[in-house]
């Protein structure tokens, strides 16, 4: 899944940085040829419009730019919510998969049911479903945080970069301004590689701690084979989840997840340890990395990732996913106060979470919304 991943990423994240020049370009050209097409009324009203801008009347022309502004920031969020957001995700699930190994372990269980002998000890069967229990509990935890993560990430990236391509467009499009260079597409696709770090290593963290939390929070448990409602059972997964957030909040480690070290940037990103022959070929303007300039994106999405603005963002979505995740518990099993073995609750809630992780709906929704307002922050600081 990850080789499918790097194949596809240029083919994503370069249309996607392509988006912010492409709008422009477009809009600008479809401006600039729309008086071929029109009769002479139609050139009479475009040259009272003139008259009115000499005369002072710049409101038309400012509507435009704040309409062209909207669809361009308004693009930038869709391709995030139905492309890029989609393919991390799906980078995302695999790596968790991985590294829990949930799934194995539960076909192991399913395999031995199905034999008359099997080769597992009755004591074996309840060492494994110990172990599902405490992985599924992690499993919880770090998805509610990881999915408004990858979407904070991508927002923030995407909004950096479409806001410096618009500005570019601008400036570029203007007499004082000529000249001014663009953002090359390998710079635009080496910077918005940055967001595959959360899925492909940082995301190792969040899991780390997961892992932690969800043991203090099953101290009282003595096996997978104890009955518990379902009351007690999102009590459970609560508990872990408010230790992470409350460790988050004050050490602020969790945008290390997000965040790729020095010597990630360097080597994935920058390329520094390899010879770039880029600049010895034809149209070596789109092939050659602007250093400087992914350093000052990527400067600027470190600031944002570590304000109190993103990580509000990422907790409110983490409060509202864990809410539906119980009520999911609570339709499924019902709670009339019923008591239920781990054994069966634990196997219904991992594969909940492997069809959220895995799907575009509801789940993707109550985040989209949240951090949407984070996205639109990131766009309009430097223009407005």
């Amino acid at each position: 899944m990850f080789e499918w991943w790097v194949k596809r990423r240029r083919l994503v994240l370069a249309g996607l940085a392509g988006c912010g020049a492409a709008a422009y370009v477009a809009y600008t050209y479809y401006y600039q040829n729309e008086s071929d097409d029109k009769n002479t009324q139609q050139s009479s009203d475009a040259d009272d419009i003139k008259k009115k801008h000499v005369n002072g009347d710049t409101g038309i022309e400012q509507r435009d730019a704040n309409a062209h502004m909207e669809h361009h920031f308004n693009s930038i969020q869709e391709i995030a919510r139905t492309t890029t957001i989609p393919s991390l995700m799906t980078q995302l699930f695999q790596s968790i998969i991985e590294y829990d190994g949930v799934e194995d372990m539960v076909d192991r269980l399913k395999t031995a049911a199905q034999q008359k002998h099997g080769s597992l000890t009755l004591k074996d069967k309840l060492d494994l479903w110990n172990g599902v229990l405490e992985r599924v509990v992690a499993r919880c935890v770090a998805t509610v945080w990881l999915v408004p993560m990858v979407h904070a990430q991508v927002r923030v990236q995407l909004n950096v970069l479409g806001r410096n391509l618009y500005v570019q467009s601008m400036l570029s499009e203007s007499e004082s301004h000529r000249g001014v260079s663009r953002l090359s597409a390998a710079s635009q696709e080496g910077f918005l590689s940055i967001a595959e770090y959360i899925g492909s290593e940082g995301y190792r963290k969040i899991m780390d701690y997961a892992t932690e939390v969800s043991r203090k929070a099953l101290e009282g448990v003595q096996s997978a084979a104890d009955q518990v409602t379902v009351v007690e059972w999102n009590t459970i997964v609560s508990q872990a989840l408010r230790e992470f957030e409350n460790t988050c909040a004050k050490d602020g480690w969790w945008s290390d997840a997000m965040l790729p070290p020095s010597e990630y940037i360097r080597k994935h990103v920058l390329k520094l340890d390899r010879p770039d022959n880029a600049a010895l070929m034809a149209g070596y303007q789109n092939g050659a990395l602007d250093i400087d300039a992914i350093e000052a994106m990527h400067k600027e999405t470190v600031h944002i990732v570590q304000s109190d603005a993103c990580f509000e963002c990422i907790r409110t979505s983490a409060m509202v996913l864990s809410s539906m995740m119980s009520k999911h518990v609570i339709e499924h099993f019902g709670g009339k106060g019923e008591r239920f073995p781990l054994v069966k609750i634990v196997p219904v809630v991992a594969n909940h979470i492997s069809s959220l992780l895995n799907q575009q709906g509801e789940f993707y929704s109550a985040v989209d919304q949240e951090i949407s307002r984070l996205g639109a922050m990131v766009y309009s600081a430097g223009i407005s």
